[in-house]
């Protein structure tokens, strides 16, 4: 083989490879595939955003929530409100005392947590759920559809979290050995809406 038809053979291999990857990366995604277009994509991200604790945890950016803040016998009122919004996570300004403290629902639904750039379950696997058929009362309104997350009594540390459909977090109670404390809610912004109502 003389040296004209080696370099003729080594173009035709170059075009050849060159038609053959554009059909590739033409065909290599097809189209409706993409990330969220895929069936099974698509039921995770929609179980983060329909899941049960979104409901009532609604963290969208500007939801702000005061509470009065009970600790022994010293009462004072808290303030917190989502700030920003970053890859699913919801930033709040001032975490129940504590700053860079970021909030989000994952696609199975569970509750975590990052402070100081650690991502945790909010809650484990002890705390029980339940909805109390009665209305809750604080001196942010009276609200129907509660959800109650609880600690079984018998534990050196206990806490009761009720939340309320599409409001958020409404009382928080805990028992520590140093004593105990309770949040509850004074008024919210969620969603545009007043609580109580203007």
């Amino acid at each position: 083989m003389n040296r004209r038809s080696i370099v003729i053979a080594a173009l035709f291999m170059i075009t050849f490879s060159v038609s053959n990857a554009d059909e590739v990366k033409n065909d290599s995604i097809p189209v409706g595939t993409g990330i969220g277009q895929i069936p099974e994509v698509d039921e995770v991200t929609r179980l983060g955003e329909d899941s049960l604790m979104a409901e009532y945890m609604p963290l969208d950016k500007g939801n702000v929530w005061t509470y009065s803040v009970q600790k022994g016998d010293k009462t004072k009122e808290h303030t917190q409100s989502v700030i920003s919004e970053s890859g699913g996570w919801s930033v709040f300004d001032n975490y129940f005392g504590k700053e860079a403290v970021s909030l989000r629902i994952a696609p199975g639904g569970e509750l975590l947590v990052t402070n100081e750039g650690v991502v945790s379950p909010f809650y484990n696997n002890e705390v029980m759920m339940s909805f109390p058929k009665k209305a809750v009362e604080t001196p942010g309104g009276k609200f129907e559809q509660a959800m109650v997350v609880t600690m079984p009594e018998d534990r050196e540390f206990w806490f009761r979290d009720v939340y309320v459909k599409g409001v958020g977090l409404v009382f928080h109670e805990q028992k520590t050995p140093t004593g105990s404390s309770s949040y509850s809610l004074l008024k919210a912004k969620v969603g545009g809406k007043d609580y109580p109502p203007q």
